[in-house]
């Protein structure tokens, strides 16, 4: 019997323990990824040829009792949808993301940062039953709130 407990034991150890080395590994690869650099405005125009690829841009981040979009205000009339990655958001600066977007998210002063993600292109949501695009933010830098009243 205790040797059954042990062999339990042991099992779930390794597992837990591979577990998280799948967790580093997945980290250590997307963060040795050199992002594409792309306005907000290219991405969103031509999601086509971003799509499953790692990219960086800085856009404007407005919360309404919907959710949050991001937007720039050169295209003003697009949007994009996001959601932090599960990996990184405990990280400082997704940290430092969340706590502006839930002080200022709803202000007429909108969250502007620059964002490192995986841009998905043509997926379907389940949740809204449709097709759409989204970014899957895995680092947020140079997080501020606009100086002057910006509205989409």
């Amino acid at each position: 019997m205790k040797t059954a407990n042990w062999l339990r034991v042991l099992i779930l150890v390794i597992g837990l323990g591979l577990e998280a080395t799948r967790q580093v590994a997945a980290q250590s690869e997307v963060g040795t990824q050199t992002p594409i650099q792309v306005s907000f405005c290219e991405l969103v125009r031509n999601p086509s040829a971003y799509s499953g690829k790692l990219i960086l841009t800085t856009v404007r981040i407005t919360a309404t009792k919907h959710g949050s979009s991001l937007w720039d205000p050169r295209c003003r009339s697009l949007s994009l949808a996001w959601q932090t990655d599960p990996l990184y958001k405990s990280t400082a600066g997704l940290v430092a993301l969340d706590r502006e977007m839930s002080a200022h998210g709803l202000s007429d002063h909108p969250i502007v940062a620059n964002l490192k993600g995986k841009f998905m292109h043509d997926q379907y949501s389940a949740l809204l039953k449709r097709r759409m695009s989204f970014l899957i933010v895995q680092a947020a830098t140079d997080i501020r709130q606009t100086k002057d009243e910006e509205h989409r």
